[in-house]
């Protein structure tokens, strides 16, 4: 069987491997850090991707079947674990080896840990052989008197598969099945690991395009080591929980490439949190800051664009564009229930309450419905891909390669002062015919406003805070009355939506029509304030200037 990518993402038509042609640049990845992408899935979608793997025509011998026991220490106080290292000692094959990791975090699927192995008589580790220097007295210093206890064991069957691309590619799919236990009890292991044996992270990328297209699977967030810790109390179960954005201060001392970096890489980290936190629950606040985080990865490509411009960075922001698109499909209906119609509906009594309260229920179940329609779709190879690249997205540094941008080594204010003076004059132009714009053209200048905000929020640490606060005050203001004419404009589909949600009652057209009324008549008296303060916010110097 040849094993091809996904007709939506192949290596030779990917964004980013066009551009690592020479193998220079295929084989500049450093070798002294595992580079690894995790994959949570169930035991059917295991043992079809193994089918997948063993008939693909890039295997490179018969696959290894092996069973792993592996015994993990830490003193008494987990002062290793608590340093981000882990020490195992596993029986492989009758041999054991003693590993040392550091920096095991897994963020997105995401693991390049530090690791070090040397061979051990006996089950009982030695830190004194360990064989990279500065792991080996990092781990002496920690451990010093105290003894080391074995903690938590793992027993996993693993079938491993070597796959080498003609382009020189070559990367390890290792299939987990066993679990973790101890005296504190068991808990199951299903995993897929594909590690990078050679080349660059965009052959992590192709192999992962190969081999789970069209798979249900999840990025992990934890290797065995953290179940391990989870599961003896020393440290607490993973609780997804929505964050709100907060990025990182960028300085005028810093390039444009450095600020760059530096803020892309957090922005990254803040979506694939949120992308986890939408897939593990209901929370509306997930998709909301999921949808906040794609605009902003988007913001920030259109933003350094004169320095900073590729090809695969124009795809990367269109395929950001296909996601927002798909998780706005969540946070509308949110915000069409719990922001519309359940303030009107629910808050008043009347004759028609109980009619009122039987149709947010069922336009509850319809939203459910919805959710997992959105999931299952955010689980289809074009959206799944996009999780990867951008899991992958920092160390593939695609704006390394075929920049058409200017001088990416120039100090960032001069980039971010063009930025803001070129947003900001799209709103103005908007601004000029206030009086008469339509609709369509209010939502236009909302989205060039929030253009803006962004871009007010990436760049407002150069200018301090003294000097944006009374400008970003007034444009949030105004941003929050555009907010609120623009969930107005959403009533006008709650009639849609409420066909859409099942079998209709005699009342549905007119509890529709009383929300609809109720929120056109408050939207006359915003748009008015949203005039107000759009004078004042146009009367206002902005910082940049």
């Amino acid at each position: 069987m040849a094993c091809e990518p996904s007709t939506s993402f192949s290596l030779l038509h990917c964004p980013f491997c066009s551009y690592f042609g020479n193998e220079e640049m295929i084989m500049a990845h450093a070798q002294n850090k595992e580079l690894e992408l995790k994959f949570e899935m169930d035991v059917g979608e295991l043992k079809a991707l193994q089918m997948t793997a063993a008939q693909c025509d890039d295997l490179h011998g018969e696959p290894k079947v092996r069973q792993l026991r592996s015994i993990y220490f830490d003193t008494p106080t987990f002062a290793l674990r608590a340093a981000g290292i882990a020490l195992r000692a596993r029986l492989v094959d009758g041999q054991w080896v003693q590993t040392v990791k550091a920096k095991t975090v897994v963020k997105g699927g995401v693991s390049n840990p530090i690791e070090s192995e040397n061979p051990l008589d006996n089950s009982t580790p030695v830190p004194a052989l360990i064989g990279d220097k500065v792991l080996r007295k990092q781990v002496l210093r920690i451990v010093e008197e105290a003894l080391l206890l074995p903690v938590f064991e793992t027993v996993v069957e693993r079938t491993s598969y070597r796959l080498m691309s003609v382009r020189g590619g070559d990367v390890e799919l290792a299939v987990d099945v066993g679990h973790v236990f101890s005296d504190k009890g068991l808990i199951p292991i299903g995993e897929a690991e594909l590690e990078l044996k050679a080349g660059g992270p965009e052959v992590l990328l192709h192999f992962a395009s190969v081999l789970f297209a069209g798979r249900h699977f999840k990025l992990a967030s934890q290797n065995k080591a953290s179940r391990g810790f989870v599961l003896i109390g020393a440290e607490k179960p993973p609780h997804l929980l929505p964050v709100a954005l907060s990025l990182p201060s960028i300085s005028e001392s810093q390039t444009i490439h450095q600020a760059f970096v530096q803020l892309i890489d957090a922005t990254v980290d803040f979506i694939l949190h949120n992308w986890a936190v939408t897939q593990s629950c209901n929370d509306p606040e997930g998709p909301h800051q999921l949808r906040v985080g794609l605009r902003l990865f988007r913001s920030l490509l259109r933003a350094f664009r004169p320095s900073i411009d590729n090809p695969a960075l124009r795809e990367m922001e269109k395929r950001a564009r296909y996601v927002t698109h798909l998780v706005g499909r969540l946070r509308d209906l949110d915000v069409l229930i719990d922001d519309i119609y359940a303030p009107v509906a629910l808050k008043e009594g009347g004759k028609n309450q109980l009619d009122e309260r039987r149709l947010a229920d069922r336009l509850t179940r319809y939203r459910d419905v919805v959710r997992s329609q959105t999931l299952e779709e955010m689980q289809h190879w074009p959206c799944a891909s996009f999780q990867i690249e951008l899991a992958l997205f920092t160390r593939m540094a695609p704006w390394d390669t075929n920049n058409t941008g200017s001088d990416r080594a120039e100090p960032i204010p001069a980039l971010a002062k063009l930025a803001l003076k070129k947003s900001y004059r799209h709103c103005q132009r908007w601004g000029a015919d206030i009086d008469k714009l339509d609709f369509s053209e209010r939502h236009s200048m909302r989205k060039s406003l929030k253009i803006v905000r962004y871009q007010a929020e990436i760049f407002g640490p150069l200018y301090g805070r003294r000097k944006t606060r009374r400008f970003c005050k007034k444009l949030r203001a105004l941003q929050d009355v555009f907010g609120y004419l623009n969930d107005v404009a959403m009533a006008s589909h709650l009639s849609k939506v409420v066909r859409d949600a099942g079998p209709a009652c005699p009342t549905d057209k007119k509890i529709a029509d009383k929300v609809i009324a109720r929120h056109e008549k408050q939207a006359q008296k915003a748009w008015k304030k949203a005039k107000r303060r759009w004078e004042k916010l146009d009367d206002t110097r902005p910082f940049w200037s």
